[in-house]
């Protein structure tokens, strides 16, 4: 399942924080952790547009409230409610 980057709105798949944590020989809530705080740029990749957009603010709420809880931060992006295209 996707989660959105919090700066950019880029929807990234969450394995890719699995991937990128064993990679980095760090753990998969360490990463996840700086991903919720630096988005696209803690695993590694460019951001593709700006912070500005109501997705990536959208997300940075989700984040907010749900805290270390990314199961339930892609259930709410899953739904599709939280994107204000």
């Amino acid at each position: 399942m996707d989660i959105l980057c919090p700066i950019c709105a880029e929807p990234v798949d969450n394995d890719e924080l699995h991937s990128y944590a064993k990679e980095i020989q760090s753990t998969y809530r360490a990463v996840a952790a700086d991903y919720r705080q630096r988005g696209c740029k803690a695993i590694g990749m460019n951001h593709t547009t700006n912070s500005s957009s109501a997705v990536a603010a959208n997300a940075r709420v989700v984040y907010d409230i749900l805290g270390d809880d990314m199961d339930g931060a892609m259930a709410e992006f899953a739904d599709g409610t939280n994107t204000f295209d």
